[in-house]
């Protein structure tokens, strides 16, 4: 048999955020927000198309204690029609444009915006994460599936007595190879996921606050590009051929079905049970429209489309599906189900997309 190669089309039912580390963690001097978009620039360019900016620069650099000046400079010289002077955009609404300028001239305001990897004005979802959320979800699905019964039993009685940061090791290797986790024998070895690279203009700034449960109150507001709602992409999975796979692995060997129906299992539960749990429906801070569009296309959509799943990742998707359920969901947790959620606006959930096999 040869190798299987699937097309996913995808679609971002909720906003996603997958962080580009701390090198994509903006601060003002690093951005610009100008008519609508926020621009992260390319200060060197910046510097060798315009010499009277270069001159004003270099001055106010030398000055000292000059961030709001140096803000203000940046953002009455910047020019998005010198494509070589913004590594990429994203979309702003008129009130967080307004929101930014009115804390700019505050020295006290960081305005740190954490963003997205890009290629040429792309943004990516990188095919790690999405492998990362795949494989979250197979775990759980194996060892909750009702056959794995003494396997389970064995590993909630072992875990107690292991340090924090050797659980998840163990659990890993158990589930996955009935041994000591070994990556030579890691069934993902026949699992190869593409980066997403979506489509140009695609994402936005966003403030995500942290809600508490049953409460008005907002926490500290985050500064966070997202893809936007609705915006159709696609990446490649391929499926190793078993027989192509080390011996020792291909009795563990993943399926393409098995990626569709773990994930399909796995996040419709965690999301509804997050509604439950969280008293969305209760919740005055949190929109019912959101969750009703998605009750809706669960119900209609992938309830006759066996070649559909979905798939939670990034950022704010929470703890919830990022671990396992039941006896093995955070043995450490005592306080039930989390007290809070990073939600835009204090109101959108995240990280959401739908994902549709074609060959």
């Amino acid at each position: 048999m040869n190798d299987q190669k699937f097309v996913i089309k995808s679609k971002s039912l909720f906003p996603i955020h997958v962080g580009g580390g701390n090198d994509l963690l903006l601060d003002s001097l690093s951005y610009t927000v100008k008519t609508g978009w926020f621009y992260h620039i390319n200060l060197d360019k910046m510097l060798s198309y315009f010499p009277k900016f270069a001159k004003e620069f270099i001055n106010l650099s030398e000055k000292g204690d000059s961030i709001i000046e140096l803000r203000d400079l940046i953002a009455n010289s910047f020019d998005d029609s010198k494509r070589d002077c913004w590594y990429f955009r994203a979309k702003v609404s008129e009130e967080l444009e307004a929101l930014f300028k009115g804390k700019i001239g505050n020295l006290q305001n960081q305005l740190l915006v954490q963003c997205m990897m890009h290629s040429n004005n792309r943004a990516i979802i990188p095919g790690s994460s999405i492998k990362g959320a795949i494989r979250t979800a197979i775990l759980n699905e194996r060892i909750n599936d009702g056959k794995n019964g003494q396997l389970k039993e064995k590993i909630v009685d072992h875990i107690y007595n292991l340090r924090e940061k050797d659980k998840a090791v163990y659990v890993e290797g158990q589930i996955l190879m009935r041994d000591k986790f070994d990556i030579k024998k890691d069934p993902f070895r026949g699992l190869k996921i593409s980066d997403a690279i979506l489509p140009e203009d695609s994402t936005e700034i966003v403030l995500v606050y942290n809600i508490k449960r049953n409460s008005d109150e907002k926490g500290i507001p985050m500064f966070v590009e997202v893809v936007q709602r609705d915006i159709n992409f696609h990446f490649e999975m391929i499926v190793m051929d078993k027989e192509k796979l080390p011996k020792e692995i291909q009795p563990y060997h993943i399926s393409d079905e098995e990626v569709r129906n773990s994930c399909y299992e796995f996040y419709m539960n965690t999301f509804y049970d997050e509604i439950e749990n969280f008293d969305y429906e209760e919740n005055s801070r949190i929109s019912k429209r959101y969750v009703e569009d998605f009750q809706k296309l669960c119900n209609e959509e992938m309830k006759y489309n066996d070649s559909s799943t979905l798939i939670r990742l990034g950022r704010f998707s929470h703890v919830e599906s990022m671990t396992y359920s039941g006896e093995l969901f955070q043995p450490n947790f005592k306080n039930g189900y989390g007290k809070t959620r990073n939600l835009i606006n204090g109101e959108i959930p995240m990280g959401v997309m739908y994902c549709e096999f074609k060959k």
